[in-house]
């Protein structure tokens, strides 16, 4: 029996990198939210027994969409999906071959989670076919795969914390469109952390994060961003327009459209504008995709 997932992008309205903690992690402060456009993952067959060594053969190949190529040049055993399923199997017991197919719509290298999501699609269909993991195994599961994966099992709008596994889901909706714009810069995450110099006695104002916590509840309740505009920042965004003074010329670029705001999201490489008006949206969208290699019109979930 075949299942099939959307796998939405997420975009990220703030983010604040906190202090780096004993094991190494950083820990954050962030709102991420799922946006409209998304891959599309499908689980093709499963053949697997009990074997309590877990080892599973795991195939996923391109259907289509905008960049099959990013999964075809992807090494076996290094795609998120394949490495999901694996912890998937190692943790049920289970061992035999998985296929999948994906249409692959998200670029990669964006900070819009396209393996994250993927990751995370792939254990949403195995625990649909299987049942084998609870709800709260399934997201220490995904914990272990990436910061943005626990977000993406069941997306919408949450304030994240920890290392991305702390998640509040909010309450209410807030009815925005996005225009995504991506020069196919590729940042490295790592390096991108390691120029914020967080160490572990890195002051951190908790006080303060209540504080913006609740300002960013009270925009969702109400269905408007009047709040997050007045704080929104991401730490990311400093030092990566100092290493790609493009990135912020992309910026600068789609803050002239007039959004609510213009921000990175992630740690780079794509911006975002947030606008109220569809119309606005598009005319942005219109002028930047003339500008930059990716430009994508969508809007949050």
């Amino acid at each position: 029996m075949q299942l099939t997932t959307r796998a939405h992008a997420k975009v990220n309205l703030h983010l604040e990198v906190l202090n780096k903690r004993p094991d190494g992690y950083h820990a954050i402060f962030s709102l991420m939210a799922s946006v409209g456009f998304c891959d599309l993952l499908k689980l093709e067959s499963v053949r697997l027994t009990e074997r309590p060594d877990g080892e599973c053969s795991i195939t996923v190949h391109a259907a289509g969409g905008k960049y099959p190529e990013l999964i075809e040049t992807i090494p076996y055993g290094r795609n998120l999906i394949e490495m999901a399923a694996a912890l998937y199997c190692r943790t049920a017991g289970l061992s035999g071959e998985i296929d999948f197919t994906i249409e692959k719509n998200i670029p990669s290298g964006a900070g819009l989670g396209g393996g994250s999501t993927d990751a995370a699609a792939a254990l949403r269909l195995l625990n649909q076919r299987l049942g084998r993991v609870s709800e709260p195994d399934l997201r220490a599961l995904a914990a272990q795969l990436g910061a943005d994966v626990p977000f993406c099992l069941n997306g919408g709008a949450a304030i994240c914390e920890g290392i991305g596994d702390i998640i509040e889901p909010l309450v209410g909706r807030v009815t925005r469109h996005l225009v995504i714009a991506n020069d196919g810069i590729h940042v490295n995450t790592a390096a991108a952390y390691a120029s914020l110099h967080r160490g572990q006695s890195y002051p951190v104002d908790r006080d303060a994060l209540n504080r913006k916590r609740a300002r960013i509840i009270e925009d969702f309740a109400n269905g408007n961003l009047r709040n997050l505009t007045s704080i929104r920042k991401n730490d990311f965004e400093a030092p990566v327009f100092a290493e790609h003074p493009r990135i912020e010329h992309i910026n600068a670029m789609m803050a002239a459209h007039r959004p609510e705001f213009a921000a990175m999201t992630g740690s780079g490489s794509s911006i975002i504008g947030v606008f109220e008006s569809e119309s606005d949206a598009r005319s942005a969208h219109e002028a930047l995709q003339c500008e930059v290699k990716h430009c994508i019109l969508t809007a949050l979930l």
